[in-house]
């Protein structure tokens, strides 16, 4: 017996794949929608990720700046309880020359041509034991070895936006004055600074201010025992840094 399909079953088939072709355009297009969907997640998350990477990226780099200054002055420490780079030089003329380990500091200014718009500081050798940093000029030369009239060993210039706002020597600061110079200097045998505003010693601590450039705020403590902290914006205890 011959079985041939019927017609009816035929074009109910030819109805299915023509539905199958239907739904596979629906498909398509609910696919595409989707597809605006995710690239738009994928905008906004995008947008969160480049935000907060760039209050990271400020964040590092003020942490990284103040644990630089911390660690200049811990070198300053350092050397002058060593005794390391003693210098012979003439103490006046009825005294011999004789060789010293000097006294070692860190110099900070408020005067826009020593700082460089506050973005640089400087770590000098105190041969006069006169507790700053004397310079010849305007602006320091520290291409020269040390001497008398020139003290100064190394300059440190900032970089990438982040700088010095505000020095503090006990309860003195430089805000609105154009020449406060801050040296915290160290003398062996003894760990602990002296703090000087230009040449008077005023204060057994100090403090320096950085800013970033986007406005977040650390502080460099030096105690008047000689312990060197980091401190954040809110004021919180200081937090030592092993120094």
């Amino acid at each position: 017996m011959n079985h041939e399909p019927s017609k009816n079953k035929i074009q109910k088939t030819g109805n299915t794949w023509s539905m199958i072709h239907d739904s596979c355009s629906m498909s398509a297009g609910l696919t595409f929608l989707e597809l605006i969907f995710v690239l738009f997640i994928v905008a906004i998350i995008s947008s969160v990720v480049l935000f907060n990477y760039s209050s990271f990226s400020s964040n590092v780099s003020i942490h990284n700046l103040a644990e630089d200054i911390a660690l200049t002055i811990k070198q300053a420490q350092t050397n002058a309880l060593s005794g390391a780079g003693a210098i012979g030089f003439s103490t006046g003329s009825a005294n011999p020359e004789t060789t010293v380990a000097p006294r070692y500091g860190v110099f900070f200014s408020s005067d826009s041509d020593v700082n460089g718009d506050w973005t640089k500081y400087y770590y000098f050798y105190d041969l006069n034991q006169d507790g700053m940093m004397n310079f010849s000029g305007a602006i320091p030369d520290c291409s020269n070895p040390p001497s008398l009239g020139n003290e100064c060993f190394s300059v440190t210039t900032i970089q990438g936006g982040d700088r010095l706002s505000e020095l503090t020597a006990g309860t003195t600061t430089s805000s609105g004055a154009p020449s406060f110079g801050l040296s915290i200097v160290f003398k062996r045998p003894f760990p602990e600074p002296t703090i000087f505003v230009n040449s008077t010693p005023v204060a057994t601590s100090a403090q320096i201010e950085i800013e970033s450039k986007d406005g977040a705020h650390k502080h460099i403590v030096v105690s008047q025992v000689g312990q060197i902290s980091i401190e954040d914006g809110e004021n919180v205890p200081p937090s030592s840094i092993g120094l």
